[in-house]
């Protein structure tokens, strides 16, 4: 039985010496063979950041601007000057003009003053963008109206994931979504899957009966899986109930491994909760072989492998510190190059508030049951291609 980690691909390259395109290249599939998941911590310069949007795959896209030892003080720099509304507006231009970004989920700028709130102008010209992340940036706390007339809504949230992980849980969430738009009460706390972890699929058809079950053994105050084996009545009834519901372990019975959270946890995970949430029907329009929906224990995982390459040291993250996030899980109407007139947005505005894009739910019957040749061979080989910069 397949593994997670015939799913994921994973490298860091702490003090990248070459042009930003030679690690880019590698990371290209036209044929969707697999999503990438790209990190930048360090300096490139701004044209060759113009040019990730030739990678047609490209589906995750942080560029995070550390803070630097100044003297005696530690402040951050905008040491990759133009990263800002400029590239963000050149950026769109690929996408509407060349088709570029077709399957871009999580957009994350950090840390970087010439971004400002002009590039919420941008953004609905990405088709499949659902996360904007813009902590540190030049943002005032007055771009909520703005934000929501385009179709999104803000929040300040020191974890986003524990958003979207609430959201995944609470099937009421889900079946109203047309008619209602609001953050969860209450969020969830997601966990690391460890790699070994086993994978089944269900069939596409199957998912909304699959998170309705999980949502109602949630309802009934199912106790933790270390109850299962204690050998009381209630743990052996909870470990009935989870196999008669199709509810598994999140580490497929290897409940004694505890996976380390690694530096593409939140990105990865945020990814497959907005698929969660869409149907995926947002990389079907994109022409990416789906195939049947892959599950781990109670998870719903992306089920189109994904190459996660950071370039540059992983940045310590302040638990303290909340971030500036805008959040879509509709997709807009397709956006022209002349898409920001007034018109169009009032068109978009007036659409989003009357619920009128249909749920994945009613569009279940569009996917196609494509199943994508996953084999350790090609692991191996994008492996073999990372880890020659090193």
């Amino acid at each position: 039985m397949a593994t997670l980690e015939l799913l994921r691909y994973r490298q860091a390259i702490l003090n990248p010496s070459s042009p930003l395109q030679v690690y880019a290249n590698p990371l290209s599939s036209k044929s969707f063979d697999f999503l990438t998941s790209l990190s930048i911590t360090t300096t490139f310069p701004v044209p060759d950041l113009v040019q990730l949007s030739n990678i047609p795959n490209i589906a995750v896209l942080e560029i995070i601007n550390l803070p630097r030892a100044i003297g005696y003080e530690i402040r951050t720099q905008n040491f990759a000057q133009g990263v800002g509304d400029r590239l963000i507006r050149a950026w769109y231009s690929a996408a509407v003009n060349g088709g570029a970004f077709r399957v871009l989920r999580i957009l994350k700028m950090c840390n970087h003053e010439d971004l400002t709130a002009n590039s919420m102008n941008f953004l609905n010209g990405f088709p499949a963008l659902a996360l904007y992340d813009v902590r540190g940036c030049n943002f005032g706390r007055d771009v909520e109206s703005s934000a929501k007339r385009l179709g999104w809504r803000s929040a300040f949230s020191r974890n986003v994931l524990d958003l979207l992980d609430g959201w995944c849980k609470d099937e009421a969430f889900s079946a109203n979504e047309d008619q209602t738009f609001k953050f969860p009460s209450q969020s969830a706390v997601p966990q690391p899957l460890w790699d070994g972890s086993k994978i089944r699929r269900i069939r596409r058809g199957e998912v909304s009966n699959f998170r309705a079950l999980r949502a109602a053994v949630a309802v009934m105050n199912i106790p933790s899986l270390q109850s299962e084996h204690d050998g009381s009545k209630k743990g052996r009834q909870t470990k009935q109930l989870r196999e008669e519901k199709g509810i598994g372990h999140n580490n497929a019975g290897n409940t004694k491994i505890k996976a380390p959270e690694t530096w593409d946890f939140t990105t990865h995970t945020a990814f497959a909760r907005v698929g969660e949430l869409r149907g995926d029907l947002d990389l079907l329009k994109a022409g990416v072989p789906l195939g049947d929906q892959a599950v781990v224990g109670d998870e719903l995982v992306n089920s189109v492998p994904m190459a996660s390459l950071r370039l540059g040291p992983t940045p310590r993250v302040s638990s303290t510190s909340k971030a500036l996030v805008f959040i879509r899980i509709r997709q807009p109407p397709q956006v022209s190059a002349n898409a920001m007139d007034g018109h169009t947005l009032r068109s978009w505005d007036k659409s989003a508030r009357n619920g009128t894009f249909k749920s994945p739910s009613q569009n279940l019957s569009q996917l196609k049951h494509r199943v994508p040749k996953v084999t350790r061979a090609k692991k191996r080989k994008l492996d073999d291609v990372l880890n020659s910069f090193l």
